[in-house]
């Protein structure tokens, strides 16, 4: 299966358990109903800063939440960093410099940069895509695992 369908299958039953209509979720972790209504239809992966609070909401990790771990298990995650500090610590953890992360990870300059200064988050897919070059998990790569 792919990300979106992944995404909106453990979306719907995380949502469906947590007994809030749509408008409440959406309240809770300040989105529009709107959105909530297209990860439910399953038309869009959310943005990285929905994404972290839909995760944080239904007390679970990212991973699990986009399909990429069957194990779900109801903790809270410490409060992620800025991603424009995290990306200098992943960098700096992995030993990878930004050359050969642009290089190998087909990642465009500008897009890099624009991480690296907060201009821009990496998008759900380029989470995932981040912790598969890394070998952990996407919620090592935002900065959610205690």
């Amino acid at each position: 299966m792919d990300l979106l369908t992944n995404f909106k299958e453990r979306f719907t039953e995380r949502f469906s358990e947590s007994s809030l209509s749509p408008t409440e979720f959406a309240a809770r972790i300040g989105i529009t109903p709107t959105s909530v209504y297209r990860y439910l239809e399953g038309k869009h992966i959310p943005p990285f800063a929905e994404f972290v609070k839909m995760a944080d909401a239904f007390q679970c990790s990212g991973d699990y939440l986009l399909g990429l771990t069957d194990e779900y298990v109801a903790i809270a995650f410490k409060e992620p960093p800025p991603f424009r500090e995290q990306i200098y610590f992943l960098l700096q953890h992995f030993g990878v410099s930004e050359y050969s992360l642009h290089k190998n990870a087909e990642i465009s300059r500008s897009l890099l940069h624009s991480w690296k200064t907060g201009a821009t988050c990496p998008s759900v897919p380029n989470l995932v895509k981040r912790a598969a070059q890394f070998g952990c998990s996407v919620d090592f790569v935002i900065g959610r695992e205690c």
